[in-house]
């Protein structure tokens, strides 16, 4: 999505509210100045940043903009109406909703001396506004976007043509580019009016459930790997610049972020290549983790959920010198047990056995991974005999490929788990498997399968798509897709091993 295209149709900054106490307003540790379009704010209580987040009192800018605003006492909700745009938020709540659709904030608001504050980011997102920061006076420098039109030359931010000099009193105005701040303790992003003919990363920012990074292009794909002593995560985007504000705080060709998140110390990144351009983002491990990308994130956003690993060096083997993770592959039925049939007549058994053999022929190729299968050709294993093999093994863990069967309009991926210890590795299968094949996401479910029952390390069973539906099935039986279905799986089985 092309951010010069956007128009966010709501913003609230500061709102003062008829609420009871909940913090010292004259006890702020890290206060924040305000402006707009060169107006100074002066919000009774002062922007803060807590946590390594900016929140900003709601009314002084609401004012600004004429949206309405209601209170409801009792529910602790604010009600924040704009033309048509509804807007609903809760003290210390993160949830939010906009014309009734979920969002989430990435801290919830407070209730400080009876004025609501909420995250800065909040505000990026859902208003028509260009941001800079200015660490020596801790001010943020808010700026009214105008529509580019018709003719328009490249102005500063808007498009509209006017030279950045005849505006001197507005802060923004010597911006060569408005920025956007997501992070104030450093996240610094910079947006360009008009339709950028490159890719830019416009912020980065680490909360405690990830990392979230955003562009002002197509969505990102990164390549991902881990480094070790000390354990690091890399993300390396191809094809794409830094944003002119994160490029300024790469000094010395790397910029640090803070991090809210327990298993990461801090992230950095730079502008690692040029010849192709490559932006690296690296996160400094506090302690071993896995990750895996969140699905169905907007267009221009990559985001990766960070979580604690569940796998420790004892369900390792060494093998000449070598440390390797057994990983047990299921091809779900077989033989006299064909499973679900496509309406030509191809069966489910084929689909898993041909899975299960490109996932295997990936993973082989890992020095730290020894792949074992419950079936290699079309012959039946009984379901206790497939548990007992891998719990013999004392394998890391298992993974059952099947393909589903109800209606032939039924269609999209789904994933089970059935003990919680399972459950990160069924959510990092499931948001892999989605990323490679682009079907529909049916959920991460919890079932009673045998297999990941009776198993005794994470298991999971996943099922690829819907044989009853013609289309589906043309789709799984297709060689193309199957490779890339095959990567994807390989890949979560890699991220959650933490190779």
């Amino acid at each position: 999505m092309k951010l010069w295209k956007v128009v966010l149709s709501l913003f609230f900054v500061a709102l003062l509210l008829p609420v009871c106490n909940a913090l010292a307003a004259a006890d702020v540790k890290y206060p924040v100045q305000l402006t707009l379009d060169g107006k100074t704010l002066k919000p009774l209580v002062p922007a803060r940043i807590v946590d390594n987040y900016t929140l900003v009192p709601i009314r002084v800018i609401a004012e600004e903009f004429g949206a309405e605003i209601k209170w409801d006492g009792d529910a602790q909700k604010v009600t924040i109406q704009n033309g048509t745009v509804q807007i609903l938020l809760f003290v210390d709540k993160k949830d939010a909703y906009i014309n009734g659709t979920k969002t989430a904030f990435s801290v919830a608001p407070i209730n400080d001396d009876g004025t609501v504050l909420v995250p800065l980011r909040f505000v990026l997102e859902h208003f028509n506004v260009e941001f800079a920061y200015d660490e020596t006076t801790k001010t943020v420098h808010m700026k009214t976007k105008r529509l580019p039109t018709p003719g328009a030359g490249t102005g500063i931010g808007d498009g509209s043509g006017v030279n950045p000099d005849e505006n001197p009193g507005n802060p923004g105005s010597n911006i060569p580019c408005a920025a956007n701040v997501n992070n104030v303790a450093g996240n610094l992003s910079q947006t360009c009016q008009g339709q950028p003919e490159e890719t830019h990363i416009t912020g980065i920012e680490m909360t405690e459930s990830g990392l979230f990074v955003h562009s002002d292009g197509a969505q990102l794909t990164p390549t991902t790997f881990t480094l070790p002593d000390p354990y690091r995560i890399v993300y390396d985007f191809k094809d794409v610049k830094l944003a002119d504000g994160l490029a300024l705080l790469a000094k010395g060709g790397e910029g640090k972020l803070p991090s809210s998140h327990p298993l990461v110390a801090q992230v950095r990144f730079s502008q690692y290549s040029q010849d192709p351009d490559v932006v690296r983002v690296t996160l400094d491990m506090k302690e071993r983790a896995f990750q895996y990308p969140m699905p169905n994130m907007p267009a221009g956003q990559f985001a990766a959920d960070i979580t604690k690993s569940h796998v420790s060096d004892s369900q390792a083997v060494i093998v000449d010198g070598v440390k390797k993770y057994k990983v047990v592959l299921d091809a779900g039925h077989g033989d006299h047990d064909p499973g679900a049939s496509s309406p030509d007549g191809r069966k489910e058994k084929d689909f898993n056995l041909a899975m299960v053999k490109k996932v295997g022929a990936i993973l082989e190729k890992e020095a730290h991974i020894m792949v074992l299968y419950t079936r290699q050709d079309d012959t039946f294993v009984e379901l206790d005999d497939r548990v007992k093999f891998a719990n013999e093994q004392n394998a890391a863990l298992f993974l059952s490929i099947h393909a589903n069967s109800y209606l032939n309009t039924s269609h999209g991926v789904e994933t089970y788990y059935w003990r919680e210890e399972s459950l990160d590795l069924a959510e990092m299968i499931h948001a892999y498997a989605l990323k490679a094949g682009g079907l529909t996401d049916r959920g991460v479910r919890q079932n009673n399968f045998r297999v990941i029952v009776k198993t005794t390390m994470p298991a999971v069973l996943l099922e690829a798509g819907y044989l009853s539906n013609a289309q589906e099935a043309k789709l799984l039986f297709d060689e193309t897709y199957q490779n890339k279905l095959a990567a994807g799986i390989a890949d979560a089985i890699k991220a959650y091993l933490g190779l």
